[in-house]
């Protein structure tokens, strides 16, 4: 029998905080995309989160792999939110309203639909129905 992934408890304890914190947090931010954190709360945090994937019924290899998309999903978002936040165009740069648009692609409920499309692909993969079609891995690259 396979557990379904639809809403861990430990996964709102990881989402927010994290993100929170690196968007506020500019040289967090920096040291997060300057090479990997290793600290004791992060190793901490990852491996609660592998725990909770892997009791979805997911192998050791499957469980890393989305806890890499969360991760990198998280820490990619809270960049692009930053760098938004700290450089909005002024209204006669945005004369067409695109950096408008563009600005709603980094809003909280933004960052919450993006993060439910990957946990329903997660979980549909725990299932076994197929989420990727038509993307194959690349040789020396998954």
């Amino acid at each position: 029998m396979t557990t379904v992934l639809t809403k861990p408890p430990s996964l709102a304890a990881w989402r927010a905080p994290p993100r929170n914190f690196l968007v506020s947090q500019p040289a967090a931010l920096h040291i997060y995309l300057s090479h990997p954190v290793v600290s004791p709360a992060a190793i901490e945090r990852m491996n609660t989160m592998l725990d909770v994937l892997r009791r979805t019924g997911a192998d050791e290899q499957a469980a890393r792999r989305a806890y890499g998309a969360l991760h990198t999903y998280t820490i990619g978002f809270a960049a692009l939110e930053a760098s938004r936040s700290r450089s909005a165009p002024s209204a006669s740069e945005d004369a067409d309203g695109l950096a408008q648009q563009l600005d709603a692609y980094t809003t909280t409920e933004q960052f919450r639909a993006g993060l439910r499309y990957l946990l329903d692909g997660i979980s549909g993969s725990a299932r076994g129905e197929s989420t990727a079609e038509g993307i194959e891995e690349q040789p020396g690259h998954g």
